[in-house]
């Protein structure tokens, strides 16, 4: 008789947790399109997902938990009406412009609060049109967290219809090779419940550094003129927090990751080489810029993670951050893709002056933007003077 009472109570109670499993999924399912907070924890930017359902670009607000909204104020400049950092602009190309397209993550986006003025992209695009003494469009499609997958669908859903005479794409080797490499268990992939229990842990820092992102972002506005103030030297990160995000970030240097470096290389070159072909049938031009973490332009920083001794049960012995990055540009121009390496320019402007990045932000300051545009500028007069002089490119 006990042994039955037993049985029958052990039943009801794992009824009860099916039920209640069963009813949060549901609940979370429902809930998730209203809600930032439980997309944001449902989501990681390392997960491999399909972006194929996407058909155009207001499809990213309900899908990317990370997408700025349309029309805020993001460091100083109100985004449009798709959450990009860019200038209103329509489909048709006005006669005598040339179109610059720059797609990328948060370094293509605003470099962690710069100022628009001086970003990378719209650097480039005013002396392009001074050399080229005809009017440049940007078009900055640049999506923070954004990785090479759905870099590659914006360009796809929105880029290709825009007639772009060149296409930029910045490249982070900080994370871009992780990003959207991780494929869940088929158990989360199915229950989004179980997701969601997995995430609880994370979700406060997940929180804080939103929180952070918005106030550098964003600042008090007077009642006489809006403000935006840009302090290289304020922290975005406590000190713990930007060593963590250093360490992760370092694995990827490691020589006992080879193999899984070299695959996801190997990844990335692929969609990369497919992306270039979308860009070519249009007619456009397309470069790749390979933008260096901190950590292989800083040598102080290198050994301050160094000194570390073990991350995540990988011992920290030595970084190959240089011969990572020839790894990645050489993949990338063995595909035929127009490749350039900004490590050396950045390594050098350290060594000559003060940092390119901003003080523990893991972006770069004014400084590395403006080193950037430089380089890029230089690249272009070597490889398309045509480019910069345009009477070759009016279409």
């Amino acid at each position: 008789m006990r042994c039955a009472r037993t049985i029958g109570a052990l039943r009801v109670v794992l009824l009860t947790v099916i039920f209640g499993f069963l009813t949060l999924d549901l609940a979370l399912r429902f809930v998730a399109p209203y809600s930032s907070v439980i997309r944001l924890a449902l989501w990681s930017p390392q997960d491999h997902l399909s972006y194929d359902h996407l058909q155009d670009v207001t499809d990213l607000q309900a899908f990317f938990p990370v997408m700025p909204k349309p029309f805020a104020d993001h460091a100083g400049f109100i985004l449009d009406a798709h959450g990009f950092r860019t200038h209103p602009y329509i489909t048709e190309k006005s006669g005598g412009t040339l179109r610059l397209l720059t797609i990328g993550d948060s370094f293509t986006f605003s470099s962690g609060g710069v100022p628009y003025e001086d970003m990378w992209n719209t650097r480039v695009a005013e002396s392009w049109e001074k050399n080229a003494g005809r009017p440049v469009e940007l078009i900055n499609l640049g999506i923070p967290a954004a990785g090479p997958h759905l870099e590659r669908r914006v360009f796809t859903i929105e880029g290709n219809r825009l007639s772009p005479d060149l296409v930029i794409l910045g490249l982070f080797v900080g994370n871009d090779f992780s990003d959207e490499s991780y494929i869940r268990p088929p158990l989360e992939r199915r229950w989004i419940v179980t997701r969601f229990l997995h995430s609880l842990a994370r979700i406060p820092a997940l929180l804080q550094a939103r929180a952070q992102a918005r106030a550098a972002a964003a600042q008090p506005k007077s009642d006489a003129e809006p403000l935006y103030r840009y302090d290289e030297k304020i922290p975005l990160f406590s000190e713990k927090i930007f060593q963590n995000v250093e360490l992760d970030r370092s694995l990827f240097f490691l020589p006992s990751w080879h193999d899984r470096t070299e695959k996801n290389i190997a990844s990335v070159a692929m969609v990369l080489e497919q992306l270039a072909e979308e860009v070519h049938a249009t007619g456009a031009e397309f470069l790749v810029i390979v933008i260096p973490d901190e950590v292989q332009v800083n040598d102080a920083l290198k050994k301050d993670l160094l000194m570390y001794g073990t991350w995540r049960e990988f011992p920290l012995t030595s970084l190959d951050t240089e011969g990572t990055q020839k790894k990645i540009v050489d993949a990338f121009r063995a595909k035929g893709i127009e490749t350039l390496d900004l490590l050396p320019p950045l390594r050098t402007a350290l060594k000559e002056g003060d940092s390119p990045y901003a003080l523990r932000n893991t972006h770069w300051n004014v400084r590395g933007n403006a080193i950037a545009a430089q380089s890029i500028i230089e690249f272009l007069a070597k490889k398309w003077p045509e480019l910069l002089r345009a009477d070759q490119m009016m279409r």
